[in-house]
């Protein structure tokens, strides 16, 4: 009967977590940190991208070194779904990630926030010289709980 009950308390602990993403060796971890409300009434969101010092070469698109091209997946009753985001390619820069701090902060608006959901950032490495852009890695952070 003790075994019984510790059973169902590890199983009904685990369904009510979110699955996170397994880390890639050679490729940074995203971790949110936390949020702040902005001036128009949204949320502002702080993600920490954490170096291991293996990565290498790596680049990702983006507006600053603060501000990446980034993807979002929101959790559904059918599962995690990516969303599509239209960006703007003006003012794009390459950034190569061995140039930033080990511990990058991040800034993010999200509209959404009644599911929770995570930010996929995509890194492309350098293939003989040259960067790689036809094979890039997204790398998903823990997620982001509903509002």
């Amino acid at each position: 009967m003790k075994f019984l009950i510790c059973t169902l308390l590890i199983v009904m602990a685990g369904c009510s977590k979110i699955p996170v993403e397994p880390e890639i060796d050679g490729y940074p971890v995203i971790k949110y940190q936390g949020f702040s409300n902005n001036e128009y009434g949204g949320r502002e969101y702080t993600f920490q991208l954490l170096k291991d010092g293996d990565e290498g070469a790596l680049y990702f698109s983006g507006y600053s070194k603060e501000s990446p091209i980034y993807s979002i997946k929101v959790k559904t009753a059918d599962g995690w779904k990516e969303e599509f985001l239209g960006w703007c390619g003006t003012g794009l820069e390459n950034i190569n990630i061995q140039d930033l701090p080990n511990a990058t902060l991040l800034s993010i608006y999200h509209h959404e926030d009644s599911q929770p959901w995570k930010l996929g950032i995509t890194f492309y490495k350098k293939v003989a010289g040259e960067t790689d852009w036809q094979n890039g890695v997204t790398i998903w952070s823990d997620a982001v709980p509903a509002k």
